[in-house]
């Protein structure tokens, strides 16, 4: 059982005997190859690691059954602290940020008083994500839309702005987009050459630039030619504060010149993809009120709607053009339902009398997605779900070339310090490891045959 996924990983079939589910019980040598994966070789020795948390459903509300809403804060509050000490690219939650509070009936009807209390609950909860400095990532899950719409949400969530937007809480982005390094005025004066409206850009030390908007008369001559400006990332999207006002383009441009530019960021071969699954299988949003649910609108009927679908192609067309791999976010299961893969293939069994709450807990149209997903056989490496609160199995792997389907468990069960979160980190061979934390799920997969990052 001696290996390491920084060293060529044995073929999928000789590694599976030792992949590790921490939380099913199995007895074999896997916890000594997770030891290696992510202490030998190291998270900083991952082409890209992240955090993910999710169904975290905070409100300071009572406990219903075994979901602790107000520990919530101190479960987000340590799951942030390990994220950040461990230096993650960025940090995700796959949906059920919040909740809402039924102890003032508030899972009956959207009323002004439960709507306020309710955005609260969310603002709280993000503000503690907020206590970590990276890139952070939402996803929008049934319990986000049960009094709120989509866009009251949004409107009250931090989104990130490096992102290539799809349209309401879909868009995708790259593994170059990551944890920004120092301030926006900071770095490398820089130009291109021949370029008709005499640009002016600064370029920081992680490899992303902002505009100068208005420079002094001697600040593009001071400034180095980059030969392709687009190989760095615009800061903040491209908006807003991308473009440097009056003081801060002074300050730019008062800095002595380089000698050289700093590099473009290491790498941007992955594309992460999100997907929004708040809908009804006739693309209108939905909402999942508990005590009163709409006809047509439920927990167990979430669906892509048919112009998500028409984006998700183009991105993995332009994806796989691109010589990238993807990795995909969404609330809902996509491993169950008509022809779902769970429990077949390299991944663990479903127990028996489990496949019906797996299919209840998938999106419904799952099948449509998983064909597009699949369509080029090792481009999506792994998709990552919430929803499932106690998922099992976990995981499914039908072969070698197909995508890692992870489900993660609920940060909201149980009284702290009972938790559930995870450290992901993608491999340069495309090995992916899930380093699950307290009730978390642990796994290492190896990559499809060749793949390289």
């Amino acid at each position: 059982c001696c290996c390491c996924c920084c060293l060529p990983l044995p073929s999928f079939s000789q590694l599976l005997p030792v992949l590790l589910l921490t939380n099913m019980g199995f007895l074999n040598c896997a916890p000594l190859l997770l030891l290696l994966a992510t202490e030998v070789c190291g998270i900083d020795d991952a082409a890209v690691s992240f955090g993910i948390i999710t169904d975290v459903h905070y409100a300071d509300a009572p406990t219903i059954g075994t979901r602790v809403y107000r520990d919530s804060l101190r479960k987000v509050a340590d799951a942030v602290q390990t994220m950040e000490a461990n230096n993650v690219d960025f940090v995700i939650e796959l949906g059920d940020f919040k909740d809402t509070d039924a102890s003032q009936n508030c899972t009956k009807a959207p009323t002004e008083h439960c709507k306020n209390i309710t955005i609260g609950f969310l603002r709280t909860i993000d503000n503690a994500v907020g206590n970590y400095s990276g890139p952070r990532y939402h996803v929008l899950g049934n319990h986000d839309v049960d009094i709120l719409n989509q866009s009251e949400v949004l409107n009250n969530e931090d989104v990130q702005k490096n992102v290539s937007q799809g349209g309401p809480g879909y868009y995708s982005f790259t593994s170059g987009a990551g944890r920004v390094v120092g301030n926006d005025t900071a770095g490398c004066l820089a130009k291109v050459t021949g370029d008709p409206y005499s640009n002016t850009w600064v370029i920081h030390e992680d490899g992303t630039r902002n505009w100068i908007q208005y420079p002094m008369a001697n600040c593009r001559l001071k400034a180095l030619v980059a030969p392709d400006i687009k190989v760095y990332p615009k800061r903040h999207g491209g908006q807003g504060a991308y473009n440097l006002n009056v003081a801060q383009s002074d300050i730019a441009c008062e800095q002595d010149a380089c000698t050289s530019l700093p590099a473009p960021p290491k790498n941007d071969s992955l594309r992460f993809i999100v997907l929004n699954g708040d809908y009804t299988d006739h693309d209108i949003p939905w909402s999942d009120l508990d005590d009163n649910p709409f006809p047509g609108e439920s927990w167990n009927k979430a669906n892509v709607p048919s112009f998500q679908l028409t984006w998700l192609e183009n991105e993995l067309e332009n994806a796989a053009s691109m010589n990238q791999k993807v990795i995909v976010f969404i609330h809902y299961r996509l491993d169950g339902g008509p022809g779902g893969p769970v429990g077949t293939g390299l991944g663990p069994p479903i127990p028996s009398g489990n496949r019906g709450w797996v299919d209840d807990c998938t999106l419904e149209n799952a099948q449509v997605v998983r064909a597009l997903l699949e369509r080029v056989p090792g481009l999506v490496l792994a998709t990552f779900s919430g929803h499932d609160h106690h998922p099992n199995p976990p995981y499914t792997k039908e072969t070698a070339e197909s995508p890692l389907y992870f489900t993660h468990s609920a940060l909201v069960e149980g009284s702290y310090p009972q938790n559930a979160y995870s450290i992901v980190s993608v491999y340069s061979n495309c090995s992916i490891s899930v380093k699950g934390y307290v009730n978390a799920t642990s796994v290492l997969i190896p990559g499809p045959t060749g793949c390289t990052l």
